[in-house]
């Protein structure tokens, strides 16, 4: 049977490993362990074809923005996603250890300040005083199983690319921190489509372009399916970073460098 239309696939372990898709001077990733609920099997579901998403690719395209920088002897890059006037989401270990970061839209390469970078959640928000874009819309209901969109991203540092996405689940899940020491418990959206390093804080989208996830990993032994943050978690690290550049901006430590896993 062709793996890609075998639905019913049971996971090798309700403990499993997660690579966080972001680029370190290459394709190197760091990887941790995203733990869920005992006895439960995956069941995929087709990935929707592309054309009827085109409409939400047009609308999350220009709030889709590439990530780069430099800190701890290596060259980063993700993805991001507009969310505010001025601000962007991204994923915290895209960030992590960078001393100087880069927000890349269509206007070019516009300086960037960190604002937020919370290595528990994955979560980050950068301060771009140069941005015009559009800041994307936060869908604040939970995408279920079914849920048909589009992920959005510059993998590989490259061209923008837009993977038609499918939820398959979302549940609470114990795993790590960025560096793979604390443990946490985040609520995430478990999705098919192809996510590949680079992705990592771009957006999971909806058929109507509205921001649903933003994507963080990628399961290491089944390359079609990853894994986004909620609109919920999305909400509260936007309301902070709205706050805390409401009267000035003071950027904060990005955090301690990463160290791939092997």
């Amino acid at each position: 049977m062709d793996p890609a239309n075998d639905h019913t696939r049971p996971r090798r372990s309700w403990l499993r490993r997660v690579i966080a898709v972001a680029l370190l001077s290459g394709p190197l990733v760091l990887a941790w362990f995203i733990a869920r609920p005992n006895g439960t099997t995956i069941t995929l579901l087709p990935v929707p074809d592309r054309g009827p998403l085109q409409q939400a690719i047009a609308m999350a395209a220009p709030s889709t923005v590439k990530i780069k920088g430099s800190g701890c002897g290596v060259t980063t890059a993700g993805s991001g996603v507009v969310v505010a006037t001025h601000l962007v989401l991204t994923a915290a270990h895209v960030l992590a250890g960078t001393t100087d970061s880069l927000v890349i839209d269509a206007a070019g390469g516009q300086p960037a300040i960190p604002v937020v970078v919370d290595p528990l959640s994955d979560l980050a928000v950068l301060y771009v005083a140069a941005l015009n874009d559009q800041p994307l819309q936060i869908n604040d209901h939970p995408a279920k199983r079914g849920t048909v969109g589009v992920v959005l991203g510059y993998p590989h540092a490259g061209s923008l690319d837009a993977s038609p996405a499918v939820v398959l689940d979302n549940y609470r899940a114990e795993g790590h921190d960025i560096y793979g020491h604390e443990r946490v418990v985040r609520q995430i959206i478990e999705v098919r489509a192809q996510i590949l390093p680079g992705s990592s804080g771009g957006p999971l989208v909806d058929a109507n372009g509205t921001l649903v996830g933003m994507v963080f990993g990628q399961a290491q032994n089944q390359s079609d399916v990853g894994y986004a943050l909620t609109p919920a978690a999305i909400r509260e690290v936007v309301e902070n970073g709205l706050g805390l550049t409401r009267d000035g901006v003071t950027a904060v430590a990005t955090g301690a460098c990463l160290t791939p896993a092997g």
